[in-house]
């Protein structure tokens, strides 16, 4: 089953030779406030503030700061 189709007016084309890059210019600003928010986890010794691989990057030890880790997702602005 299909769903309805729509025109996208902006984005970036899956697959397209320069998505990757085109992505990672898009997410570096959210990158940078992550890190400099000090939310994450411990991964053994090793603090990870942020972990991006394709579309994922969130990580934390408990519920409560990953509800501020996606407030602080939701209100970055995309200055590009």
């Amino acid at each position: 089953m299909f769903s309805v189709q729509y025109q996208l007016q902006s984005g970036v084309r899956q697959g397209g030779v320069l998505s990757p890059v085109l992505f990672a210019v898009y997410v570096n600003s959210l990158i940078e406030t992550l890190c400099r928010s000090g939310y994450g986890c411990y991964v053994g010794s090793l603090f990870v503030r942020c972990v991006m691989y394709a579309d994922d990057l969130l990580v934390s030890a408990s519920i409560h700061k990953l509800q501020l880790i996606v407030d602080i997702c939701c209100s970055c602005r995309y200055d590009i």
